[in-house]
């Protein structure tokens, strides 16, 4: 039962954040930022769909974490694998709020939540049980 709870979140994160991103590409310029220094400004641009690169990004973690707990691992894999999702769910409402308010910045707080996150996800995924 925990194990089909834990899929579930997972696909709905990842389903939470392609809405998301549907959502607002219409709102998003022809150039985004795709990533950002350590002040919080963006120090790389790409074009428009490039906003989907971490949704396909979630979908190959799913298959990934999915594959590792269905090859034995135990299922605090599938646990770190749910919290790199919401990382990356977080990270991309960032980078649209960034593109759409034109001051393709984000704050320190999410960057520090951020590298929080992909620390707590590893943390998560090599605990043991």
């Amino acid at each position: 039962m925990a194990i089909a709870l834990l899929a579930a979140v997972g696909v709905g994160i990842t389903a939470a954040t392609a809405i998301a991103t549907l959502l607002q590409y219409g709102a998003l310029p022809e150039r985004i930022p795709i990533h950002f220094g350590i002040s919080g400004a963006a120090d790389s641009f790409g074009p428009r769909w490039t906003a989907w690169l971490l949704v396909g990004v979630q979908c190959a973690v799913m298959l990934t974490y999915g594959s590792i707990y269905a090859a034995g691992a135990p299922k605090n894999v599938l646990v770190g694998g749910v919290a790199v999702l919401f990382v990356f769910w977080r990270a991309q409402t960032a980078i649209l709020d960034a593109a759409i308010s034109g001051s393709n910045r984000i704050s320190i707080r999410s960057f520090l939540l951020f590298i929080a996150g992909v620390l707590l996800a590893a943390f998560l995924a090599t605990r043991i049980w």
